[in-house]
């Protein structure tokens, strides 16, 4: 009987892929601000002696070379942690971009954490990638956060479902004031949010504010935007001032469409705030409500919500735009020295409010103008309302004239409510006054035709 020959068995060895560990580095600063530079790291893995791809980084109370230049090419990092008590200030010219992933204080997110005592820290260019985490910028639950970014861009997904949060709200005791200032800030996608007690985005004197169609901006529970004299907030996507929350304009809002996007702009004031200051320019090309409804989906039952539009500056409604005032607790108050040019169309429905103590002009076009549903309209003493286009009282509604209403030649009154010229106000009428069933009393001073 043969036996079987003996086979060989050759062992091979596969390669296997590379894996990076990411590592934590605590700035030490102990040679100078590069962090190109070993010696001012501490690390938690050899081979990372300076900060690489994934890395979260570290920034203690106490270090030297607080003022820094990140000298390495285009890092990407994971979190960026500053533990308070020093002002750091970080230059860089490539700009770092934050990614997501685990870091020091457990934020699974792509984010800058502010620790510990008081933090006044800046940073020259940050990138967040919230297309596989959100991203977020979160306080010191201690004290007062201040962060500066000069360039701030947000990259997501075309979806809203990514979101980025400035000052999320995890905490038990908040800051009594938290800031972030900007220079620029450009959002690609996704969504903003700006919540927690006093937070406030701060856009700076000659910065600009970009949010596009695909993102949104959301402020809740006292959250604040500041777009301070000089700064640009172009507002291409659905903006909403919700709950004690608000929008200071000393500068230029631009709500409506992109270049080319044949889409138009939202803002959306519901429990909260939109002022715009003597200096501020609010140019609507786009839709903005104020007031609003909120259904509980579990009873059906609707809730309305009311809000303000205060402007002491200047307010444009753009032709094909449209202003809304909704709710007895919505209003819309032109201050002294403030203007209102409505040249799209102007609704204030559901007894919403209309107060005129500056100047207002109604230049509709066609049947643009201002249409007063169930509301008040309201021109002040030392307000003024000129009509070049459409003014509509609709039944139930009132328009009391304590300063001056000019119907120009041009304009037309269609009063089916109540029109009263209180004593005081004057009313210069020289366009068509109709009033099929609505009522009239003049108690003032009018100059001209008569209904």
């Amino acid at each position: 009987m043969n036996s079987l020959p003996k086979r060989s068995t050759r062992l091979e060895c596969e390669a296997l892929e590379d894996r990076v560990t990411p590592a934590t580095l605590t700035w030490l600063g102990a040679v100078d601000g590069l962090w190109s530079q070993p010696g001012n790291w501490s690390t938690t893995d050899a081979t990372h002696p300076v900060p690489q791809a994934g890395d979260a980084l570290v920034f203690p109370a106490i270090a030297g070379n607080l003022t820094q230049t990140d000298d390495l090419a285009a890092l990407t990092l994971s979190t960026i942690t500053f533990q308070g008590g020093s002002g750091y200030q970080i230059s860089d010219n490539n700009g770092i971009t934050l990614t997501g992933g685990i870091g020091p204080t457990g934020i699974p997110t792509a984010g800058i954490a502010l620790e510990g005592d008081a933090t006044n820290d800046s940073i020259g260019i940050a990138i967040f990638d919230i297309s596989a985490h959100g991203g977020q910028i979160q306080p010191s639950s201690l004290a007062s956060s201040h962060l500066t970014i000069s360039q701030l861009i947000v990259n997501g997904p075309s979806s809203s479902l990514a979101s980025f949060d400035i000052f999320p709200e995890p905490f038990v005791s908040a800051p009594q004031v938290s800031t972030v200032s900007i220079g620029s800030m450009q959002v690609n996608g996704g969504s903003i949010y700006i919540e927690l007690d006093d937070a406030t985005l701060d856009v700076l004197p000659s910065g600009v504010l970009q949010l596009p169609h695909s993102a949104q901006l959301n402020l809740a529970n006292n959250g604040h935007v500041v777009v301070e004299r000089g700064a640009v907030f172009n507002d291409f996507g659905p903006t909403t001032i919700g709950s004690q929350s608000d929008m200071y304009v000393a500068g230029t809002v631009m709500v409506g469409p992109g270049a080319g996007t044949g889409q138009s702009g939202q803002v959306k004031v519901s429990e909260g705030l939109l002022f715009v200051e003597p200096t501020g320019q609010l140019y609507l090309a786009g839709t903005l409500q104020v007031g609003d409804n909120r259904v509980f989906p579990e009873t059906g039952a609707i809730t309305k919500l009311g809000g303000e539009l205060y402007t002491a500056g200047l307010v444009v409604v753009e032709s094909g735009s449209t202003l809304y005032i909704e709710h007895q607790t919505a209003s819309c108050v032109v201050a002294p020295g403030g203007q209102l040019y409505d040249i799209g169309l102007l609704i204030t429905v559901d007894s919403g409010q209309f107060y005129a103590y500056g100047l207002t002009q109604i230049i509709g076009l066609g049947a643009a103008g201002l249409y007063v549903y169930d509301g008040i309209l309201n021109v002040q003493p030392g307000g003024a309302l000129y009509a070049y286009g459409l003014v509509a009282i609709e039944p139930n509604t009132a328009f009391y004239d304590y300063g001056l209403f000019a119907l120009e030649p041009s304009g037309y009154l269609y009063d089916a409510g109540l029109f009263v010229v209180e004593p005081g106000g004057v009313f210069y009428d020289f366009g068509p006054f109709v009033a099929p069933g609505g009522t009239y009393y003049n108690f003032g001073q009018q100059i001209g035709w008569g209904p």
